[in-house]
């Protein structure tokens, strides 16, 4: 039961931006817009969205509702598997396909810069015959505005090696914030693009797009046509690369899959992929095909997990989950044993994104609700952790150690 004028504003939001919001609490949502329309001076939701029709994209009406829609959570050399890889394997390879051009690179949603600033930062410790051409671009003409000044406070820097602090940064006197060297920031420009409008000026040529933790936002449609983009905008050969498990549920994606011992990455092939043959009329009719394809895991993913976890060998338990993935995109259960693989290495906001995942495609998951309440505890809102741990025990079977790791949290919280 939405609220009078809500249905209305979600209409907009599916229609301007193609925000997936089914699979929110529609209490949450409805809280989101009345706070908006309370900031704005409208007396109601109706009066809300007559304000959001009226209203450009970039208006601040519209930034303001996708900063609450969105979580804008980005920091420098984020994710450090996947920056090892782009370090170690495909810039080497980028590189040496180039002739000596400038490589062309697209981090797209790229909030406030701090991905785009970290690929020219990786490039320029690899030496580049030339600067490349990195464009960052984002639907939020507020968060480009801070990427475009490059300054940043500590909260940004968390995962930046202090050798690299002292190289890239400079620390403002007085101040808690860190200003980039202009050498680095002169190598990225950023752009306002709507993926879900995109402009009408397309890239071509790209040898590398980064689009990490953005389409999990999207409209499942929305994703299948952001991708067709990304084909055309890739030059043959050229790379995708998105965060972990964020193109599951896709029945056919145009790139072909790479798996690295890091991550999963997609390329352009050099050519087209072929569709398949269609049966003549003397063919005899094909059996149908299910509507969800039944994983099949011959190495037992979760025994591999288990004993990574033991083992300490996290970095080979994550890749075969990402592979997993590939290979089974509706399947929950690699998101799921690649969120605890991310936790036991400190990474909660990589294994939260997991999490989340794995509850996309099943909401009511006993062992993906388990993990999301040991996330709020880990936060310390205790009233969500114990409330998630009742539901999933009623609901099935959790993993026992993820339930005597919250158990004891809860304890100490006095829970």
């Amino acid at each position: 039961m939405f609220l009078a004028g809500e249905e209305e504003v979600r209409r907009l939001v599916s229609s301007r931006l193609a925000l997936d919001l089914s699979r929110r609490s529609p209490r949450s949502i409805a809280e989101i817009f009345t706070s908006q329309a309370k900031r704005h001076r409208c007396k109601d939701l109706a009066a809300y969205a007559q304000q959001l029709r009226s209203e450009k994209d970039d208006a601040p009406v519209w930034t303001a509702l996708i900063d609450e829609l969105t979580i804008a959570e980005t920091y420098f050399f984020r994710d450090p598997g996947q920056m090892q890889l782009l370090r170690q394997e495909l810039f080497p390879r980028l590189i040496k396909e180039s002739g000596g051009r400038p490589l062309k690179i697209w981090s797209a949603g790229c909030s406030t810069g701090e991905e785009p600033y970290s690929l020219a930062m990786v490039l320029d410790q690899i030496a580049v015959p030339r600067p490349p051409e990195i464009i960052g671009s984002d639907v939020n003409p507020q968060v480009l505005r801070v990427a475009r000044a490059g300054i940043y406070r500590e909260r940004s820097l968390r995962s930046t090696p202090p050798e690299l602090r002292d190289r890239y940064f400079k620390a403002q006197p007085g101040k808690d914030t860190w200003q980039l060297l202009p050498r680095i920031r002169d190598q990225v420009a950023f752009q306002p693009d709507n993926l879900a409008r995109p402009s009408l000026a397309a890239r071509t040529e790209v040898d590398l797009i980064v689009c990490r933790n953005v389409l999990i936002y999207f409209e499942r449609e929305l994703v299948a046509a952001i991708l067709e983009r990304f084909t055309r905008c890739l030059r043959p050969g050229g790379f995708l690369l998105v965060g972990h498990c964020e193109l599951q549920g896709l029945e056919r994606i145009p790139l072909e899959v790479r798996s690295f011992e890091h991550s999963v990455v997609y390329q352009k092939p050099e050519r087209a992929l072929s569709t398949p043959p269609q049966p003549s009329k003397s063919s005899p009719p094909l059996p149908p095909r299910p509507l969800v394809a039944q994983p099949e895991h011959p190495l037992d993913l979760a025994t591999l997990v288990e004993r990574c976890l033991n083992q300490g060998h996290y970095t080979r338990g994550r890749a075969a989950c990402q592979e997993a993935a590939a290979r089974h995109p509706l399947d929950l259960q690699p998101p799921l044993l690649e969120s605890r693989l991310a936790r036991a290495q400190g990474l909660w906001s990589e294994a939260r994104q997991l999490v989340a995942r794995a509850l996309y495609l099943n909401p009511d998951h006993p062992a993906s609700l388990l993990e999301l309440a040991l996330h709020f505890a880990h936060r310390g809102d205790w009233p969500k952790a114990r409330k998630l741990r009742e539901e999933s025990l009623q609901l099935g079977q959790v993993f026992p150690d993820t339930l005597t790791d919250l158990d004891a949290r809860l304890r100490k919280s006095g829970g």
